[in-house]
C-alpha cells in the first residue's frame, strides 16, 4: 500500500488525533467525570465490554463500582494499575491511588470510611532488573464487592510499563512478538485472534449474555 509518514496530515494520524484529548490535571475529578459519562452511556446502549487502555485502566475501575450490572467485562490493553502508587519506566515509584486502585472512593467489604486507616498495606516481591516489588492490602483483605462482579482481563506486550495481578496474559508467552504499548495500533491481528476474541467468547458464554450479541465500547 502507499507509504505514510505518521503526521499531520496522514489520514490515520488524523483520525487518531480526533479521539487524543489532555488528562485533567486532578485525577479525582478525570475519574469522575469519565465514570459519570461512561455510566450514562451504558444506560442508553445496554450492558457492554469495555476495552481499556493505559491511564483508562484506572478509570474503568470505578466504573465497575459504579455501575458493575451494566459492565459484561473489562479487557485492559496494558492498563495502569499498581495498587497505591504510580510506576513509570526509570521513574520511582510515587505513593497514590488511596483507595488500593482508584485515587476516588469504591465500596468495599468490609467498608472503608478512611483509606489511609481502614487499608492496611504490606509490600512483595523486590525490584530487580526484571521485577518490582508491589504493595498489597494486608491480611484479611478487604474485598471490592462491586468490582468483583466484573470479569477481568488483560494482556501485555513485550515492552511493557504497566503491571496489575488480575487474568494476565504475557502476549511473547502466546507467540505474538514485537509488541509495545501501544499495542492495538499495529498492524497485528493475532492479537484479536489469539487473544481478545477467545476470552470475549468465554465470558460471553459464561455470564448470563448468551443471547445478547455483546457489545464493546472503547475508552
Amino acid at each position: 500500500g502507499q507509504a505514510r509518514e505518521g503526521l499531520r496530515g496522514d489520514p490515520a494520524f488524523d483520525t487518531l488525533y480526533k479521539g487524543i484529548r489532555p488528562n485533567l490535571a486532578d485525577n479525582e475529578k478525570e475519574e469522575e467525570s469519565t465514570t459519570a459519562a461512561l455510566c450514562t452511556l451504558l444506560k442508553q446502549i445496554g450492558p457492554s465490554y469495555i476495552f481499556r487502555h493505559s491511564y483508562t485502566g484506572i478509570i474503568m475501575f470505578v466504573a465497575a463500582d459504579r455501575c458493575p450490572d451494566l459492565i459484561q467485562g473489562l479487557y485492559g490493553i496494558e492498563p495502569a494499575g499498581f495498587p497505591f502508587e504510580s510506576r513509570y519506566i526509570f521513574n520511582q515509584p510515587i505513593p497514590s491511588r488511596n483507595w488500593g486502585i482508584t485515587d476516588v472512593p469504591v465500596t468495599y467489604d468490609p467498608p472503608v470510611r478512611d483509606p489511609a486507616a481502614n487499608l492496611k498495606k504490606i509490600t512483595v516481591g523486590e525490584n530487580t532488573a526484571g521485577d518490582v516489588s508491589c504493595i498489597l492490602q494486608a491480611a484479611p483483605a478487604k474485598r471490592l464487592v462491586n468490582i468483583s462482579k466484573v470479569p477481568v482481563a488483560m494482556y501485555t506486550a513485550e515492552v511493557l510499563i504497566h503491571i496489575v495481578s488480575y487474568e494476565w496474559i504475557l502476549l511473547a508467552e502466546r507467540g505474538i512478538r514485537g509488541n509495545g504499548h501501544f499495542s492495538f495500533l499495529k498492524n497485528n491481528l493475532e492479537i484479536a485472534q489469539r487473544v481478545v476474541l477467545p476470552w470475549l467468547k468465554r465470558q460471553s458464554g459464561s455470564n448470563g449474555h448468551k443471547q445478547k450479541k455483546p457489545k464493546t465500547a472503547e475508552a
